[in-house]
């Protein structure tokens, strides 16, 4: 099933919003692309006023992520690069997002549930009209399973991004358990450098580390909501999708999987076979070699869940830190 014309709209009933469906189609077209939402396969969505949708002249039930942020911080690129295709507008002069669009996955063929994705218009054009699109935004958070608030990685200034995500806790206390904030842009961190594919060089790493810090101090967000990520570089993309699918996961007001929560967690049995017997370090439920690192990254896909900092998250960067903190053979 595909449709691929700007005749299709959802309404809310609950606040007479409407978006516009840019495209429809069936779960395995976003699967090919983002394959962190394979647990999305046969879900069951809850049936409530926050996943219910007129949708033309029928009725589907959504379970949504929406997309926020300033104008120009790369939400609609975000987007594009999970869907795999081009369906969401983009500009590098203007913003392209006046209203509110979205990309609808079919991920039951049994019930009208999808999964959608959702691109809000940007704040930061006039003080005026952040009013008007913080109210959309007040309104779209209770519709929806997670918020992904997106800003700049090379960006100093929060002021208006801290005034949006005060007016939202204060009308929606609950965004707090479904906030993402994404640090776009992490190739533009200084010192820039034009590796291709982009990987950042240790001082990089290290601003990335300070800018992470500093966005969770002046937001008020634990820094394991947070990650820094390229969209158009695709650096720590699939990390970011994790992070989304965690919180989803753990939403029991939209939805409940076929998948029992056994099935879900990773036993410590499993990651004793994992690790190999013969290291021992302070950490000791988490595998030391790289190979066996990458293994265990691959099979947990649960962002939260993870390795808390300092210790890394990327295979790739896994592999350094092992190397600079090996056991010394004696």
């Amino acid at each position: 099933m595909s449709d691929n014309f700007n005749s299709i709209y959802k309404y809310s009933t609950a606040f007479g919003d409407r978006v516009e469906v840019l495209h429809r189609s069936g779960i395995n077209n976003l699967l090919s692309t983002s394959y962190q939402f394979n647990f999305l396969k046969n879900s069951n969505i809850h049936e409530t006023y926050r996943t219910y949708w007129k949708m033309n002249d029928t009725y589907a039930y959504c379970l949504q992520v929406m997309f926020i942020g300033q104008t120009g911080h790369g939400k609609s690129t975000t987007l594009n690069k999970i869907c795999g295709n081009e369906f969401f507008k983009i500009d590098d002069i203007k913003s392209c997002t006046k209203k509110m669009y979205s990309v609808e996955y079919k991920i039951n063929q049994s019930e009208n549930y999808y999964f959608s994705l959702c691109d809000l218009p940007g704040i930061g054009e006039s003080d005026d009209i952040d009013k008007e699109y913080i109210k959309l935004y007040s309104n779209m958070v209770d519709k929806s399973a997670c918020v992904v608030y997106v800003l700049r990685c090379d960006k100093r200034d929060f002021a208006r991004d801290i005034n949006v995500i005060e007016s939202l806790l204060k009308e929606n206390g609950k965004i707090s358990e479904k906030l993402i904030i994404g640090l776009n842009f992490a190739d533009k961190i200084e010192p820039i450098n034009r590796s291709s594919p982009f990987i950042p060089n240790s001082a990089q790493m290290e601003n990335l580390k300070k800018k992470l810090q500093a966005t969770a101090l002046a937001l008020k967000v634990p820094d394991s909501r947070i990650m820094c990520y390229s969209a158009t570089e695709g650096y720590n993309f699939n990390e970011i999708l994790e992070k989304i699918s965690y919180v989803l996961k753990n939403n029991k007001d939209f939805t409940s999987n076929s998948h029992s929560e056994s099935q879900a967690e990773i036993k410590i049995d499993d990651l004793e076979q994992c690790r190999p017997k013969t290291v021992s370090f302070p950490e000791a439920s988490l595998p030391w070699n790289p190979r066996e690192w990458e293994k265990y990254y691959g099979r947990r896909k649960r962002g939260e869940l993870f390795p808390k900092k300092p210790l890394p998250w990327n295979p790739n960067e896994w592999e350094e830190y092992y190397e600079r903190n090996k056991p010394k053979k004696r």
